[in-house]
């Protein structure tokens, strides 16, 4: 149990500093391994793979569609990540709390 609440911290916390890195800062990150990079690289490969068959002029609009669909599949990445990494640890929270109340109300004495 602890181990899936601590999974489920560092996937909320790299979340969140990767949407402040991509979203706020304004240079370049360089760290080698980043989520938004895997994202574009994948996301990128299977868009432009998906536009080979297609005539030149229209390959063309098609591509272009791509710049702005990315950006909301990946806030749409994002918010599904921090859903899943708050879900997770949802329980681990509730756990801690029931127990927590129990003990101060087994604790008092009138």
């Amino acid at each position: 149990m602890l181990a899936v609440a601590v999974l489920a911290v560092l996937l909320v916390l790299g979340i969140l500093s990767e949407t402040f890195e991509v979203m706020l800062l304004p240079h370049r990150v360089s760290r080698r391994v980043r989520m938004v990079r895997v994202f574009f690289r994948l996301s990128w490969w299977v868009w432009s793979g998906l536009s080979v068959p297609r005539r030149p002029g229209r390959r063309q609009s098609y591509l272009a569609v791509y710049g702005p669909l990315s950006m909301v599949l990946l806030i749409i990445t994002w918010a599904i990540g921090l859903f899943l990494g708050f879900g997770l640890l949802g329980p681990f929270i509730w756990d801690w709390t029931h127990i927590r109340t129990f003990q101060a109300c087994s604790t008092r004495v009138d």
